[in-house]
């Protein structure tokens, strides 16, 4: 790198520029390299441009202690801190999970005189968002309102993204509403962002409504825009046949069918239980290159109908494609082991899982001790689930119930005193009848009752 630069004549714009670049092109971590060989040069002036870009892609690799190093360098320097430092310094710590940083730096801001702008919060709100304090994010908005801080169409899609993470479609809608309502810009990727909130839940018909007013704006339709609708209607439950529909119209329309489509009509495929047309989804997704978004859609779908086969087949593919695998992939599988009733090959899986470093969660634990537990592997369930309790993840009352079922089965009674202890204590002791109605079989030993005992859905003993 150091030839390279050493070749070139450049100057503090070239400089920044270049910083710029390698961010873009995922080099971010060497940019600190090309400062320090900058400094060296005589014909170059480093200014707050070329610190910014360099904390910026310091923040995305996880190096705090160079950023904190180069705001003492900078105060060595007398280089002050503009809005330009301090909104890379808040991106930085948004990208390290540090939002109480990013928001004491805006008070810093204010207390130095420098009025933040709509960029400076829009970048306070993702960092909000990045660490789940979703709420802060929000309050953030009214805190651009009380600062008289005007909001565009880059403050409306940011607080859209808040809202499909947390799941409010109303207020993800009233957003959308203030936009239109102070003349702001309504863009395709404003709409397809609250298309893709409507689709997380459902909201087929507003999500139509939507669309037609795209179209009469003019507005490019994209895969992004109908892969949305096609999601909605799967969310809302409507049958494969609905969502077949809306592929014809997006290739009528010339718009390319892409993956991601076809493993959304795989997975209504998969609830609808037709397994000829999840089948076809399945084999056009294939020949679409796929990501680990799209891979772990299909391991899903395959999980929905028990298809283990299949859903073997494409963690292989994944591997060969160079696609790794996450918690989400792994868990659908083991699900898909757990449904057909093979449970040895879920716990081949859970292996193969820890194996490849990846780290369960709490539904994985979930899925692998019930598939313990209801495949008669009563000792090893038990033993998994004190070691999911070990890692500070909290088991849900319906797995305690299928451990205690299982040790009942086997005639380990022993273990289910713990079992009922842990249930109690689950959703913050709200099964206080499950657990005495229990308890009075356990005493017993009757097996029969404890077989018997179910939750519904409010988590009432049925």
């Amino acid at each position: 790198m150091s030839n390279l630069l050493g070749a070139q004549s450049l100057d503090e714009k070239d400089l920044a520029r270049l910083l710029g670049q390698m961010r873009k092109e995922r080099v971010g971590h060497r940019t600190l390299e090309v400062l320090r060989w900058a400094q060296k040069q005589t014909d170059i002036n480093i200014n707050e441009f070329h610190y910014s870009a360099c904390i910026r892609s310091l923040g995305e690799t996880g190096d705090e202690q160079s950023i904190v190093a180069l705001l003492a360098e900078m105060q060595e320097k007398h280089i002050a801190r503009s809005e330009r430092v301090y909104g890379s310094l808040m991106y930085a710590f948004g990208h390290l999970k540090k939002w109480t940083r990013s928001l004491e730096l805006l008070a810093e801001m204010k207390a130095e005189g420098i009025q933040p702008s709509e960029l400076t919060y829009v970048t306070l709100i993702k960092c909000c968002a990045q660490s789940g304090k979703y709420d802060a994010a929000l309050d953030l908005a009214v805190e651009m309102d009380t600062d008289g801080v005007p909001q565009s169409e880059l403050t409306c899609g940011a607080l859209l993204a808040v809202c499909q993470k947390m799941g409010d479609v109303d207020r993800a809608m009233h957003y959308l509403t203030q936009l239109k309502g102070t003349g702001g810009r309504m863009t395709a990727d404003i709409y397809n962002t609250a298309l893709e909130v409507l689709a997380d839940f459902g909201g087929c018909d507003h999500a139509v409504r939507l669309l037609a007013e795209m179209r009469s704006g003019d507005l490019r339709l994209s895969a992004r825009t109908f892969n949305a609708i096609i999601t909605a209607h799967v969310a809302a439950g409507q049958p494969w046949e609905v969502a077949m529909e809306w592929v014809e119209t997006m290739r009528s329309e010339g718009i390319q069918v892409n993956a991601f489509t076809y493993t959304t009509v795989c997975r209504a495929a998969a609830r609808s239980g037709d397994v000829e047309t999840m089948r076809a989804a399945l084999q056009a997704a294939k020949w679409h290159p796929l990501d680990l978004m799209a891979y772990t859609s299909l391991v899903k779908a395959c999980a929905d109908t028990g298809w283990w086969g299949e859903g073997e087949g494409l963690m292989e593919a994944m591997k060969e494609g160079g696609v790794r695998p996450d918690v989400v992939t792994y868990t659908a599988l083991i699900a898909a082991y757990a449904k057909d009733n093979n449970f040895a090959a879920a716990d081949q899986v859970w292996e193969e899982m820890v194996a490849a470093g990846v780290k369960p969660n709490v539904v994985t634990f979930s899925e692998h001790i019930e598939a313990l537990a209801k495949g008669g592997f009563v000792r090893d369930a038990t033993q998994k689930l004190k070691q999911m309790e070990r890692t500070g993840r909290k088991p849900s009352a319906q797995v305690c119930l299928t451990v205690i079922k299982a040790c009942a089965l086997d005639n380990r009674w022993p273990p289910t005193r713990p079992l009922l202890a842990l249930l109690q204590k689950a959703n913050g002791g709200a099964h206080a009848t499950l657990v005495s109605t229990l308890d009075c079989a356990i005493n017993a030993r009757n097996v029969k009752a404890v077989l018997a005992t179910e939750i519904d859905t409010s988590g009432a003993v049925v």
